[in-house]
């Protein structure tokens, strides 16, 4: 076998992994929707869809079933995502790009939100509310949202998570914000992405209101970039407007 050296002067144009987080109505599903050809994936008991009624998008509801009625979250996502990988696999081998797109049309997977999905998580794991939440099920907590990230990861996909925002105060008093939902996975799901934007809206007047992303730290919450030249925030977020970033740049 050769030995293959790359070099991150100039990147091919690479699928981003981005996670927005804030208040309800910060603009975070907006955001995600201007990504290439989306598919949401939507717990059952958030309704984040409802934001772009009127548009086409495609929508999985998490959690129910083909008849509307509740099903464990971790054996619905399971079959969801071997579907997904199912359909991609038969994509690669497709005879035409018009077969191809037939069966995986979509650019992007948009897994939205965490906060309303890991309350799903916990009343399944929890078998609703009749087991405590111990080590061991906080466990199965991290591994079930780490091996869904890494699946995703798996398709030739831009990948983009969202959830709501929490402020609490450490021991030392600093205060500190970042996504709302429980356990280490708060952590390390938007550590392991490109973007991390902390959305914020503001209203301008009784029918207008400007939706920022900050991928800076602002005030208490942590946002950043992996991206040269990426800009500290970005105005109604629109990826067309950012997509020259991820082309032939390197990564910092």
């Amino acid at each position: 076998m050769s030995l293959k050296i790359s070099n991150t002067l100039v990147m091919p144009h690479p699928r981003v992994r981005a996670f927005f987080y804030g208040a309800t109505g910060s603009g975070k599903t907006t955001a995600a929707a201007t990504f290439p050809t989306p598919l949401f994936l939507t717990p059952a008991n958030e309704g984040s869809e409802l934001t772009l009624t009127g548009r086409s998008f495609d929508y999985i509801r998490l959690g129910l079933d083909d008849n509307g009625r509740p099903i464990g979250v971790r054996a619905h996502m399971t079959t969801v995502l071997g579907e997904l990988e199912a359909r991609f696999t038969k994509a690669l081998k497709a005879k035409s790009d018009e077969e191809a797109l037939a069966l995986f049309p979509w650019e992007t997977i948009v897994f939205e939100s965490l906060t309303h999905y890991g309350d799903l998580l916990v009343e399944d794991i929890g078998q609703q509310g009749s087991k405590t939440m111990d080590q061991q099920s906080w466990g199965a907590f991290a591994t079930h949202l780490r091996t869904v990230y890494n699946r995703l990861n798996s398709l030739d996909c831009h990948v983009v998570l969202t959830a709501l925002e929490k402020v609490q105060v450490t021991d030392d008093k600093r205060t500190v914000g970042g996504p709302n939902f429980s356990g280490s996975m708060a952590v390390k799901l938007p550590s392991a992405c490109d973007l991390i934007g902390y959305c914020v809206a503001t209203p301008k007047s009784a029918k207008d209101t400007a939706y920022r992303v900050h991928f800076r730290q602002h005030g208490p919450f942590a946002a950043r970039s992996r991206f040269t030249g990426f800009p500290p925030f970005v105005d109604n977020f629109d990826f067309s407007d950012v997509e020259r970033f991820f082309v032939g740049t390197k990564n910092s």
